[in-house]
Order: structure tokens, then sequence, then C-alpha cells
């Protein structure tokens, strides 16, 4: 790949939570391609993590993984630091853990509201501040990209109360990590994807909507380009962000939704 590619990544170590995951995975060959040194995958799910390693070792990339729970401080901590054992240093943060919830405000518990944020919001801040505090440390002008959601822009409905409100949070940290940090050369943008196609989509898509209306067509009806997302779909917007060509760009919450949040709620999609 040629140096002077404002999308290379060559020289650059990159750490991705979730990285078992199908849009973890997707983003961690995405930037194997781009040329990144190594991928650092972090997840729970050990079986996951290995298959995504031999897809970025399969496109001629480095992979590491560490098994790990990044909600909790001591879990962020030893993740970063078993990271740091494989490289010399981390350049490229990609906060992509994350889980659902679709429980309706009245019926959600204590429990499942502070699991949802100890993991969507507190883990991306814990992770944003022991990787950013190395890249301080090390004067590395590096990349932070945050997996939000549409949700976080505008209100879902249909029980995704405490999920939206997380991501809600995660939009806002993006801004303020960029305020605080653009100093540094660190520039913190995120993404805010769609309903990305998935089984566990297929599942959720399968219910009826409190609206009486099919839930499959209620989401694609508010999707301009008529489908949902591929993990894939999620790998080239991070991939811009985290590159040279986005020099300029931090603080940005970039939506990849297929034209979603361009939408008024009673807006009329030609098909």
């Amino acid at each position: 790949m040629p140096q002077d590619d404002l999308f290379s990544l060559v020289g650059r170590n990159a750490l991705v939570t979730g990285g078992g995951g199908r849009i973890g995975g997707a983003i961690a060959e995405r930037l194997a391609i781009q040329g990144a040194s190594s991928v650092v995958l972090v997840d729970i799910n050990p079986a996951a993590l290995a298959a995504v390693a031999g897809r970025v070792k399969d496109l001629g990339g480095t992979a590491y993984t560490v098994e790990g729970d990044v909600s909790t401080p001591e879990g962020v901590r030893e993740a970063v630091a078993k990271a740091l054992e494989f490289v010399d240093q981390i350049d490229i943060l990609i906060n992509n853990a994350g889980r659902g919830s679709h429980t309706f405000p009245e019926d959600l518990s204590y429990e499942e509201w502070s699991e949802i944020f100890q993991l969507n919001l507190t883990g991306y801040f814990l992770m944003a501040q022991a990787v950013g505090r190395q890249m301080i440390e090390k004067a590395i002008r590096g990349a932070i990209v945050m997996t939000s959601s549409t949700c976080g822009a505008v209100a879902m409905g249909r029980g995704n109360f405490a999920y939206s409100i997380s991501k809600a949070g995660v939009n806002h940290l993006t801004k303020e990590l960029a305020l605080e940090w653009g100093h540094f050369g660190i520039r913190v943008n995120a993404i805010e994807p769609c309903q990305v196609d998935a089984p566990s989509m297929d599942d959720l898509l399968a219910r009826d909507d409190p609206s009486g209306t099919a839930l499959r067509e209620r989401v694609l009806g508010g999707i301009p380009l008529g489908r949902l997302a591929q993990p894939e779909e999620m790998a080239g917007p991070v991939a811009f962000l985290v590159s040279d060509a986005a020099a300029m760009v931090t603080g940005t919450i970039l939506p990849v939704d297929g034209g979603n949040l361009a939408c008024n709620a009673a807006a009329s999609i030609r098909r």
C-alpha cells in the first residue's frame, strides 16, 4: 500500500472491543486490509475471538486476542495491560462492545438498567480513558471511534429505553472527549448504525410492533435505502474516521443508517 495513501493505517496498532462480534469483526478485518500493523481483539467470547483472529490472519494481518469484560474498571485495566504486552502502543481504539435491551421503562429493573449503562457507556469511558492516557503519555496522535446507534439521536420506543439513553450518552461522551483531547492531537468520533442484519435482528423483527404494525415493515419503512445494514458497511466509515483522510474530523457523530435519520416520522419514502 502506498505510504502517501490517506487511508493507509500502516504502522498503527488498533484495539477493538466486542471484537468477536459481527460488527467488531468486520471492523477488525477492514483495519487489517487498510494496513494496520496489528489488531488486538477484546471480547468475552473466546471462540468468537479465535474465529475473527483467523480471518484477520487470512487477510495477511496480525491479530491478538484478549478474553475479557470491559464493563468494569478491573476488566478494562486488565484488557489494556494485556494488549500492551502484545503491542508497544495503541494508536486506534474502537469502542464497540455493547448489549441491547428491549424492556419497557415501567418494567425495567435497576439491575438491567445498571448492566446496560455499565457496558454501553461507563465501559466506553473507562476504555477511552485507559487508552487515551497512554496516547497522551506517549504523544500519540491517536484516533478513537465509538459505536453508537440511531437510537442515541432520536427516541425509538418499543422497549429500547435503557439502550437508547446509553447511546445518547455515548454521543455526548464522544463530543466531550473530542473537546478535551483535541489539543493532544487525539481525535474522537462515533458512528450511528441503523438496524444491522443479524440472526438476533431477524428474531426481533418477527415480533409485532406496539403500534400494531409488523415490526419489519415498520423498520424498513423508515430506511430510504429499503434494507437493513450489513456489518461490513460499518467498517468502511470507521476505517475512514481513524485514517489521515479524516485528519480534520473530530467530535462527529456519523450516521451509517441508509438515510434513517434524514426521515421525519411522517415522511413518505418512494419504493
